[in-house]
């Protein structure tokens, strides 16, 4: 007696359906810049706004920022999408800390194509209204036919 095919087929979709979700969580992970010489030039030739995120390593409300925020899709897309994105250790990096005026940890500010800041969050987000703010400083592009 010959077995169903059935079995096989979901095993297929499975397989296919948790391809597509990785795929789609890798295209939502942040792909952040680490050197500031390299968001630099990255910005430098870009028309894109600069998304500069101030953490520590011993920040509570860090991690949070990193696991719960920046993980979502909605946030991880929309962040990949419009900005260059650098992430700054602000214990280790004092200096751009101090010039971004930063007194806490997590720190988010947004500067436009031109160098002037565009929007700040101080302390943790939601993805929801992280989503919201971001779409606010940057909204989407429209196309012109």
């Amino acid at each position: 007696m010959r077995k169903p095919q059935i079995g096989r087929l979901s095993i297929v979709a499975v397989v296919c359906l948790s391809l597509m979700l990785s795929r789609s969580e890798a295209l939502a992970e942040i792909q952040w810049i680490k050197s500031v010489a390299q968001a630099q030039q990255k910005w430098n030739t870009s028309a894109k706004p600069l998304l500069v995120y101030v953490t520590s390593e011993s920040c509570f409300f860090c991690q949070k920022l990193d696991h719960a925020t920046w993980m979502d899709p909605s946030v991880g897309v929309l962040v990949n999408d419009r900005f260059v994105k650098l992430k700054v250790n602000g214990q280790r990096n004092q200096a751009i800390a101090k010039q971004l005026n930063v007194t806490a940890f997590p720190a988010v500010v947004v500067f436009s194509a031109d160098g002037q800041v565009i929007g700040r969050r101080d302390g943790f987000v939601e993805p929801g209204e992280m989503s919201a703010f971001l779409q606010s400083v940057v909204p989407p592009q429209t196309t012109h036919h």
